[in-house]
């Protein structure tokens, strides 16, 4: 009995420990990671996530952890799309890889259903990791801040010297506007990091305790926000501190410390000088969007081919749409737009099934209503850009695994709860 427990709690480690690789391989080891020091092509291959989640893949089918319902839909979709696009669409076998790993792979994951103790100690690892990687991107945007962007413009010339990346540092600062791009890379990824850091601990305490102090995280996670300088990402972080906080006792004295603290950085010059001036100019121009909603006007009312039903015209097909509009904006930037005319309406409806609609049911047939609106936070952002319809990029990934954390942490038929320490104590980084 005793050897039964020993090489259970083995393998138990050893799933734990491929759990962890799968998140951290999706949001450290990004595509703006691995295109420095190599080139941007290689950053759109995450070969770890490859490794680690087929692996995972196998292992959860085997053991029957998966809704095979979703797993059907998403390889019946992974067949005829890679089929497609390698006979009529003339894919190679590189470009076929790609959308494998960026799109099919995560998609499956949403399906996954683990029990507390399997997904419990591989959270608690990965998130204190995270945490750390928060403090660190916290601490560089604010140097690179007071130092008037010096950072990100070294980077610029060494990190990403010949990759987009550097060209856009240099061309926002030319603009002399104050956006944090970091490590990670565009302001919009640091911005939907600082959500995730809020929504993950606040998840994590629901069924354990918090790692960090709760009050440090609202702060944290504004003043983040706010270096990042995304108007989206901003007005759903104020929703989620004055909404989903979590605070139940000294409400009062909590919102009253909030409303303090938006006064203060209402006023403070990184809000005054740029994001306050961009909501005024969309004010003014009826578009507070950056331009998005003038190339959709454009598009509206243009002869332009639509989305095809059936099938799209591959990926990088929405961009080729957006620059014959000849506006001002060459891309549409709202995935559900670009993703129809790439993979085609049905595809869309799909995918939108598995990665929104999907996991929506599940959160409410749990009765995990607070999980529910935070998802839903986090899918606004990822949706307000054009991350999800990028062939190489991790989004796709992201939000997958973010809902597979979610849900198997939010589930309510457990067997025991996580011992948890006393309710009152809290570990700035455990």
């Amino acid at each position: 009995m005793g050897k039964m427990r020993q090489t259970l709690g083995q393998r138990s480690s050893k799933l734990t420990g491929m759990i962890v690789l799968a998140w951290i391989s999706v949001y450290f080891f990004t595509e703006n990671i691995r295109s420095i020091g190599v080139n941007e092509q290689f950053g759109y291959y995450n070969v770890l996530f490859m490794v680690i989640g087929g692996i995972l893949l196998i292992l959860f089918m085997k053991k029957q952890n998966v809704n095979f319902a979703i797993a059907y839909v998403v390889l019946a979709f992974s067949v005829i799309w890679c089929s497609y696009s390698f006979l009529f669409l003339h894919y190679s076998f590189m470009r076929l890889l790609q959308t494998a790993i960026s799109l099919c792979l995560p998609l499956f994951f949403v399906g996954v259903k683990l029990k507390q103790d399997v997904i419990m100690p591989a959270f608690r690892i990965f998130l204190i990791l995270f945490n750390w990687l928060i403090v660190l991107l916290l601490i560089v945007g604010a140097a690179d801040f007071l130092s008037g962007g010096s950072i990100q413009l070294y980077m610029a010339g060494t990190l990403y010297n010949g990759l987009e990346m550097g060209q856009l540092i240099r061309l926002e600062h030319s603009f002399g506007v104050y956006r944090f791009y970091s490590f990670m890379g565009h302001p919009l990824t640091n911005a939907q990091y600082f959500l995730t850091f809020f929504i993950l601990n606040h998840v994590y305490a629901r069924r354990n305790h918090f790692l960090i102090n709760k009050y440090l995280i609202t702060c944290m996670t504004l003043l983040g926000l706010l270096l990042s300088s995304s108007k989206t990402a901003l007005v759903l972080g104020v929703f989620l501190v004055l909404f989903c906080s979590s605070v139940k006792k000294n409400r009062i004295l909590y919102y009253m410390g909030m409303f303090i603290i938006l006064i203060g950085i209402l006023n403070t010059p990184l809000f005054q000088n740029n994001l306050m001036q961009r909501y005024i100019s969309g004010l003014e121009s009826g578009d507070i969007t950056s331009g998005r909603n003038g190339l959709l006007e454009v598009w509206m009312n243009s002869r332009v081919e639509s989305p095809g039903m059936i099938f799209g015209g591959g990926i990088g097909h929405s961009r080729e749409v957006a620059e014959s509009l000849n506006g001002n904006i060459f891309n549409f930037e709202y995935p559900l737009i670009m993703l129809a005319y790439d993979y085609g309406i049905l595809g869309t409806v799909i995918i939108y099934l598995v990665i929104l609609l999907y996991p929506a049911y599940l959160l409410i047939k749990d009765r995990s209503y607070y999980e529910f609106v935070l998802f839903l936070v986090i899918t606004a952002m990822v949706n307000s850009n054009n991350g999800l319809a990028n062939l190489g990029s991790d989004a796709v990934a992201q939000l997958c695994l973010l809902f597979f954390i979610i849900r198997n942490t939010a589930l309510r038929e457990r067997e025991q709860p996580v011992p948890a320490k006393a309710a009152n104590e809290n570990y700035l980084l455990a």
